[in-house]
């Protein structure tokens, strides 16, 4: 009983030691940026890494949780399309039946 105890005891400690050695701190992953750091940054420079990952408008507007422009106004509801007009009359010409 004595020897699996210690046989136990040795694979802890073994795996404690690979894991220790192996260990990557988050602040190494993120380049050495402390997470906690307030990071900014000047218009030009945001405006360089903007075209350099083709970062557009839309793209901050979806990361802020904001609807893209092309979905402004619109209504989703099952498989019928929805236009929403100021008076609440279908645009001249146009086959949408008002409800």
């Amino acid at each position: 009983m004595n020897k699996i105890w210690i046989a136990v005891i040795a694979a802890f400690v073994c795996i404690i030691g690979v894991l220790g050695l192996n260990y990557t701190s988050q602040e190494e992953l993120a380049g050495n940026i402390p997470l906690d750091a307030d990071v900014s940054y000047t218009d030009a420079e945001l405006q360089e890494l903007y075209e350099k990952y083709d970062i557009t408008e839309n793209d901050l507007k979806f990361a802020r949780v904001e609807l893209p422009h092309y979905l402004e106004g619109t209504v989703f509801h099952g498989n019928f399309s929805v236009l929403i007009t100021e008076t609440g009359e279908p645009p001249e010409g146009s086959n949408f039946v008002s409800v």
